[in-house]
Order: C-alpha cells, then sequence, then structure tokens
C-alpha cells in the first residue's frame, strides 16, 4: 500500500543535490537525475524535483508490513528538515567567514 504524496516547497537546488547525497551516503542509492524511483530494503520511493518551482515531491510506493505509514512520512519530513539545516548552517558560515 502507498503513502501519500508529499511535497516540499521551496527547495533549491543545494537541497535535492544534499537530498541525493544522503541516499548515496546513507543507503548506497545512486539518484541518477530530477525524476525516477529508488528501491531499498523492501521501501520503493519516487522522487520528482522540478527545478523552475522547487519543489520536490515523493511518495512511498511500497513498504515493509512493519513500518506504519505515518512512520514513513514523518521519516521523509526529518529528512528535509536535516537537509534544510545543512545547507542554512552551510550557508550561515559562507557569510560569516566572508564579513
Amino acid at each position: 500500500m502507498s503513502c501519500p504524496v508529499q511535497s516540499f516547497a521551496n527547495f533549491t537546488m543545494d537541497m535535492f543535490e544534499a537530498f541525493k547525497q544522503k541516499l548515496h551516503d546513507d543507503l548506497h542509492i545512486e539518484v541518477q537525475g530530477l525524476k525516477g524511483t529508488v528501491s531499498h530494503g523492501g521501501f520503493t520511493f519516487t522522487f520528482d524535483y522540478e527545478e523552475a518551482t522547487q519543489i520536490l515531491t515523493t511518495q512511498c510506493l511500497s513498504k515493509p508490513w512493519y513500518a506504519s505509514e505515518n512512520a514513513v512520512t514523518s521519516g521523509m519530513v526529518e529528512t528535509i528538515i536535516h537537509i534544510r539545516q545543512k545547507i542554512a548552517l552551510k550557508a550561515q558560515a559562507a557569510g560569516g567567514s566572508a564579513a
């Protein structure tokens, strides 16, 4: 059973690159392009990044029986929050070092 579609606005290309890097670092998943489907450990997700509108859309298409829909969707939200914070700290550090 699939989970609801999740959309994240104001998602810059830097954030999308960090999202792809996190998938690579944590799950050893190589993401190619701005749209696709990835699978790992019984989970299958779609993703679609629209650079012009800066919207990332994701959906869990399938998951193991033991993973609740709430855990999956809240896990994605937590991942996006972590990425936004990481990018904000990088920008702050770059701005601080330029002063």
